[in-house]
């Protein structure tokens, strides 16, 4: 390539990415009023004399916003209309007289805002007169729309344009210098937003768009299948999703039966039963009566996940095992009657007052009603108590209480016992039961007139309005003993006030101001009052007389006001002037001006005449009133067959493709715009032109690429690009080759795992794994257990081929499916095992359990004998203390496997509040099997172990606890309910509070059982360490234990519960007989 053909590839290269901005004004009218040149003299003429219409020539220069209002230099361009002649006023059409009109000024760059500069002058013979200098500064953003703004530039002068700013093809932004032309080859496939940023084309990525997409790199777990700019991914057995990227949840189904726990993996499940079922749904129920037998010829009945046994009458328990008590079921003999098992039935004893085969209560209350007036009558074992009613005391409710000792009766009243009752004999002013309610004088509205009664404590004061006085207010004040009215005025007294009859010219409350004559305006028809000292004065509008202006003038007869022969007419306070024609005004002598109503239309100019006007027309039009469109189009102006199309004033040409100009005589050079894309080259034509196209590109405009994969040469899935003059294919990694054709062995990595065989086939390869072995490399060891095949509760252990059964206690084999109970020595501290089929252990003294797991101390040790304490939110109800005494049982003798009545828990329970105020129930809980005493730290465990607490409380939506566990140290709380021995508890900082509130309310009690005591059967509840219950008055320490720990004691007085700590001195064991006041004195001492 020689250096000139260099040089002209060049400069092709630097028009294609140099932009320009385009400046389109479009001039619309101008208008000079008057037609006067700057010195105001007509342009054509002399003074007032106006020879013709001036001839004017505007010059604009379009600048940048800071500069002069020179118009010789501009920095974006000028522009010359040339003489229009004879007209004042333009509008204009396609041409502005030499210029095309619209035109476009042309920047390498739009900077957002110019000045626009217009200078008129008046064409003349030998110099141009000057007529104006105007500026507007234009502020628009480049803008693709075609729609222009109005703009009117204007000093004594006025231009009128359109204005619109966009840029060249192709370039974008504020500044019409961001270069974007859409693209769909090697060097970009892409097209152009409203902003110039590039949009990639569908399977295109980059910042130039010339990388393609994998559209298969989101399938996951899965095979792709591409077509053309999409893909559908056909997901492994265990997946889902569009992409296959969910493992697909079998335990969503919900497969695992009778409450058996499913766990997802991935392709599978697995149900982990619950006891008696089995199966890989846990949907085989296991039939445990083949192992297990019932005792005492009870009979076993299978159901689906578990089993019972029926026992004949007189034997209970799981294998009916167990003799029913008669006699700790439902309390068949009364309270105070001993009751006696034997086989299948029970006997009473009967204690003294009472008798029959229940052994029960005599009434007293209903044989002889022994308490006195309306008193209540309780009956209790062997003895009664009344109730008495408000008045009376006593145990019979037989002796009257003298009130009167309380001095009930309040403000100095005198206080009078009755029989039950009491009187107070009150003071004037007071009254109610205790003589506390004030009579309230005011409601018999003692005050006179509008007044105000206040009651007051005995009595009451009236508050006066403003001219009474007295007790009641019922005394006239005389207000004209002051005379108060001034002025001469005259004073007359009233009821509560008075008033002041003023003289004449005077006025107000007190005659104090002057009388404003002018009040109510008695001057007429808008007239002005003035006011003077007993009198006024009018001022009259024009039209008006008389002393008040109520005389109209007649403005007619006095002088004809009318000019130029207008008829006068006079009317109230004015007149009016009939003008003749062409005549207006007030008094006719204004000439109408009928170029007001714009009669010249198209933009002709209105001249006004004497009686007349005349209009001169704009280049276009002609009639009167310029009403008449000239049609240009008759003589044909349009060349090389373009239309012509008459507009109002001026014609235009639509002219044929390839083809410009006002009369369409302009060749149109099509490849100044650059129409051939991806480099091809443009020959331009009379009318037309034709693209010659560079290699890989087709098409009138050389925009289509020749597509080689368009036949789709790529096998296999293998993705095709299409580069110049070809084509490449990218191979999936089971294929190669120019077309991916050819099959990639890949049995020659070794990718088969744990021995097994690789076959290679078209695009993949299976691998034949050995039976203990799955998975598509042979990489995953079969689990056996998934299918549980241990039987009887035994836990499966998967080993590598294989698996192995861990037995629970009492069976054997592989599959633990053969019973060994005795095999196992399953009895622990020396029990012993019965291998006579029912599959029990014989337990030694004080141990329990199935396999007597479970041993109790003889005697717990010091500190371990307390119970245990446990503190809750809330008020605990005696429903609840039930609930949670049968619970407890149930619990205990399910896991001591002894009888239920060998079961005997202590529990008691104190009402307290916590430093917030709110209620805290403390419960006291203590528990025998068979007459041992199952300690604290033992005790503690199974509460912890078996949760019997929440579930007898957690129902209940009143209760709110928390639960922790004490092991006897302070500080090392287990759990969750506050669980804690007697010793932690007491070490809390509310202990001190606890112990001098509790020995003050204890003295207090003491004194009040010393005074009520011989009247009055009391309840005592003594709580020791075996919470023995005592009644009658009976304060019996607990048992001894050789524990010198402190014991507590609840008291109940007159329904309030004491509590008291203090230290417990041995004491013997002994039955509690009766009252006996030692032991009382010793315990509050």
């Amino acid at each position: 390539m020689n250096p000139w053909e260099t040089l002209l590839v060049l400069i092709c290269v630097l028009k294609g990415v140099s932009g320009l901005a385009n400046i389109q004004i479009r001039l619309v009218n101008y208008v000079n009023p008057g037609g006067n040149g700057n010195n105001g003299h007509p342009c054509d003429g002399r003074w007032i004399f106006n020879g013709s219409p001036c001839d004017h020539n505007l010059i604009l220069c379009l600048d940048n916003v800071v500069s002069s209002t020179s118009t010789n230099r501009c920095a974006f361009g000028r522009a010359s209309t040339g003489e229009i002649s004879n007209a004042d006023s333009i509008t204009f059409g396609s041409r502005a007289g030499r210029l095309q009109n619209p035109f476009t000024f042309r920047v390498t760059s739009w900077p957002g805002s110019a000045k626009l500069k217009v200078r008129v002058f008046d064409v003349d013979d030998n110099d141009d007169d000057f007529v104006d200098y105007m500026q507007k500064v234009l502020a628009l953003a480049p803008s693709n729309s075609p729609r222009t703004y109005r703009v009117v530039v204007k000093h004594r002068t006025a231009l009128s344009i359109d204005v619109r700013v966009y840029c060249d093809p192709n370039y974008f932004g504020p500044q019409c210098t961001l270069f974007c032309r859409p693209r769909n080859d090697w060097m970009g496939h892409y097209t152009c937003n409203g902003n110039g940023a590039k949009v990639c084309n569908k399977g295109w990525q980059g910042q130039n768009c010339n990388r393609r997409i994998n559209i298969c790199a989101p399938c996951q777990h899965g095979s792709c299948n591409r077509a053309a700019n999409t893909y559908n991914c056909a997901c492994h057995v265990g997946f889902t999703g569009t992409n296959c990227e969910r493992d697909i949840d079998e335990c969503a189904s919900n497969p695992c039966l009778n409450g058996g726990h499913c766990s997802n993996f991935i392709g599978n499940y697995i149900c982990l039963c619950h006891a008696g079922w089995a199966g890989p749904r846990c949907n085989e129920d296991v039939n445990e009566c083949q192992h297990v037998t019932c005792r005492n010829s009870g009979t076993c009945v299978n159901s689906p996940g578990k089993y019972r046994c029926e026992c004949d009458a007189g034997w209970e328990g799981t294998h009916c095992d167990v003799d029913v008590n008669e006699c700790a079921l439902g309390h068949p003999c009364n309270a105070n009657a001993s009751c006696v098992n034997v086989p299948g039935t029970f006997e009473c004893t009967c204690s003294d007052g009472l008798s029959g085969a229940a052994c029960e209560d005599i009434n007293e209350c209903m044989e002889d009603n022994p308490c006195f007036g309306n008193s209540t009558c309780i009956n209790e074992h062997g003895s009664f108590q009344c109730f008495c009613p408000e008045g009376w005391t006593g145990d019979l409710c037989d002796v009257d209480v003298n009130e009167c000792e309380a001095d009930p009766c309040l403000f100095n009243s005198t206080c009078t016992n009755l029989n039950g009752s009491f009187t107070c004999d009150c003071p004037a002013g007071m009254q109610g039961t205790y003589c506390d309610v004030d009579i309230n004088e005011c409601a018999a509205d003692p005050c006179v007139g509008n007044s105000t009664c206040v009651n007051q404590e005995g009595s009451f004061i009236c508050s006066c309005q403003e001219g009474f006085e007295g007790t009641f207010c019922e005394t006239d004040i005389d207000e004209c003993a002051s005379s108060p009215c001034v002025n001469n005025g005259s004073c007359v007294d009233q009821v509560g006030g008075f008033t002041c009859d003023c003289q004449s010219g005077w006025t107000g409350e007190l005659c104090e101001e002057e009388k404003d004559e002018c009040e109510g305006n008695p001057c007429y028809n808008g007239s002005t009052c003035v006011d003077m000292f007993d009198e006024f004065i009018c001022i009259c509008a024009p039209g008006w007389t008389g002393n008040t202006c109520e005389e109209d003038i007649n403005e007619c007869e006095l002088k004809d006001p009318c000019s130029n022969r207008g008829n006068c007419t006079n009317e109230f306070g004015y007149f009016t002037c009939e003008c003749p024609q062409n005549w207006e005004g007030p008094t006719c002598d204004d000439d109408v001006n009928e170029c007001l109503d714009s009669p010249c239309v198209n933009s002709g100019k209105c001249t006004n005449l004497i009686g007349r006007y005349s209009c001169m027309c704009t280049t276009g039009f002609t009639g009167r009133d310029c009403e008449v469109d000239i049609d240009e189009c008759v003589n044909d102006p349009c060349f090389n067959n373009g239309t012509c199309l008459n507009e109002d004033g001026s014609y235009s040409c639509s002219c044929s493709p390839g083809w410009t100009g006002t009369n369409c005589g302009q060749d149109l050079n099509e490849c100044q715009t650059n129409p051939c894309y991806n480099g091809g080259s443009c020959l331009n034509s009379a009318g037309s032109f034709t693209c010659s196209c560079p290699l890989d590109y087709t098409g009138n405009l050389c925009d289509t690429i020749i597509d080689y994969c368009a036949s789709r040469p790529c096998w296999n899935d293998g993705e095709c690009t299409s580069a110049a003059g070809t084509f490449t294919c990218e191979c999936t990694d089971s294929w190669t080759g120019k077309t991916c054709s050819e099959d990639v062995d890949e049995c020659e990595g070794s990718p088969c795992l744990s021995g097994s065989t690789c076959v290679n086939t078209n695009g993949s390869f299976t691998c034949h794994c050995p039976p203990e072995m799955t998975g598509q490399l042979c990489d995953t060891d079969v689990n056996e257990c998934s299918s549980n095949p241990c039987y009887n509760g035994g836990l499966c252990q998967n080993t590598v081929g294989s698996f192995q059964c861990e037995c629970r206690p009492g069976f054997r084999g592989n599959l633990c499916d053969e019973e060994d109970f005795c095999g196992s020595s399953p009895c622990q501290h020396a029990g012993t095992c019965l291998a006579d089929g029912g599959h029990r252990c014989l337990c030694p003294r004080n141990v329990f359990g199935k396999f007597c797991e479970i041993p109790l101390n003889i005697a717990c040790d010091i500190g371990n004998a307390d119970p245990v304490m446990i503190n809750v939110h809330g008020d605990l109800s005696t429903a609840d203390l039930e609930s949670f005494n049968n619970t407890l049982r149930d619990v205990l003798t399910n896991m001591f496997l002894i009888s239920r009545e060998d079961i005997h828990p202590v529990i008691t329970s104190e009402l307290w509040t916590d430093p917030e105020n709110q209620p805290m129930t403390t419960v006291f809980v203590s528990a025998y099997a068979q007459g041992a005493q199952i300690c604290q730290d033992e005790l503690s465990n199974i509460f912890s172990t078996t949760n019997v607490f929440e579930k007898t409380l957690a129902p209940s939506a009143s209760i709110v606890y928390e639960q922790s566990f004490s092991d006897g140290k302070v500080g090392n709380l287990h759990g969750a309910a506050a669980i804690e021995t007697k010793e932690s508890w007491l070490m809390s900082r509310w202990y001190v509070i606890a112990v001098i509130a509790g020995t003050f309310i204890a003295l207090v009690a003491i004194s009040i059982v010393i005074f009520k005591h011989r009247r009055r059967p009391k309840t005592v509840v003594i709580a020791g360490r075996n919470g023995s219950l005592y009644r009658n008055g009976s304060l019996t320490m607990p048992e001894d234990t050789g524990d010198e720990n402190s014991a507590i004691a609840s008291l109940s007085f007159d329904n309030v519960l004491y509590t008291t700590f203090q230290p417990q001195s041995p004491t013997p064991r002994s039955e509690p007989t009766g009252p006996e006041p030692t032991d009382n004195d010793n315990v509050c001492t």
